[in-house]
């Protein structure tokens, strides 16, 4: 159980663990097979970020159109979002 929770931790979905777990049980399995697959998830990890960052920039500036005074029908918050 620790090894699937830290899996998890480590942004491992259950599917990629299971096959973790399996590979653990191959004797033909070698190192680097699993260096693969981390090195396959930090990859993941890193388009994950760079689509979040994207995400943080784009309602940074929808964030900086609102005044936070005009009423709902005229909020650039709204509008930027449905546009």
């Amino acid at each position: 159980l620790r090894f699937i929770r830290r899996a998890k931790a480590l942004g491992f979905t259950l599917a990629e663990i299971k096959e973790l777990v399996g590979l653990g049980y191959d004797t033909k399995t070698r190192c680097e097979h699993v260096r693969q697959r981390a090195e396959r998830k930090v990859e993941d990890i890193e388009s994950k970020i760079r689509s979040l960052q994207k995400m943080k920039r784009s309602l940074k500036k929808l964030i900086a159109t609102c005044q936070a005074t005009d009423s709902i029908d005229d909020c650039p918050l709204m509008e930027g979002i449905d546009a």
